[in-house]
């Protein structure tokens, strides 16, 4: 990972909403989440604010979205959290 992409990451989990979803993202494994649950398991945060999060999440290469039927899964991209604990670690 290079220094821009961890500065960038690093940048989108210091607010701690989106670290919030992180670890709910990474709890939840491959499968990933619904923005629904997501914006419940958050004390019912207002889903305009969890998709505002979740956007600058998938901006930075932390997460990612597919859609499933009428709902939007969020899912952690592991390769990429790995990478930037390696960075920190090197």
């Amino acid at each position: 990972m290079e220094e821009n992409q961890a500065l960038a990451a690093f940048a989108a989990i210091s607010n701690q909403t989106r670290l919030r979803i992180i670890r709910l993202l990474v709890v939840a494994g491959a499968d990933g989440r619904p923005a629904g649950a997501i914006a419940r398991e958050l004390d019912g945060a207002a889903p305009s604010r969890v998709s505002f999060h979740l956007n600058q999440l998938e901006q930075a290469g932390l997460v990612e979205s597919r859609r499933e039927g009428r709902s939007i899964i969020y899912s952690a991209i592991f390769p990429a959290l790995s990478d930037l604990v390696a960075f920190l670690m090197h």
